[in-house]
């Protein structure tokens, strides 16, 4: 089983291509294959067609954000 790339603010481990939620600009959307850098840093492709560079600390599952009311 490979390491997660990514550790998500509510404690998930999450993979390039996995769906989540970008809280900082309330939006669904997909972490970009391939973008992941050294850093932990990665693009996540919006719903929206827009996309942001990110870390873990600033997405949650789409899980959370349900039980939140943000989606």
């Amino acid at each position: 089983m490979s390491h997660p790339l990514i550790v998500t603010e509510d404690g998930h481990p999450m993979q390039e291509g996995d769906r989540i939620f970008n809280y900082y600009d309330m939006k669904a959307g997909d972490i970009r294959p391939g973008s992941t850098d050294q850093q932990g840093w990665f693009y996540v492709d919006h719903d929206d067609a827009t996309s942001s560079l990110l870390d873990g600390s600033r997405i949650c599952t789409i899980e959370f954000a349900q039980r939140k009311g943000w989606i």
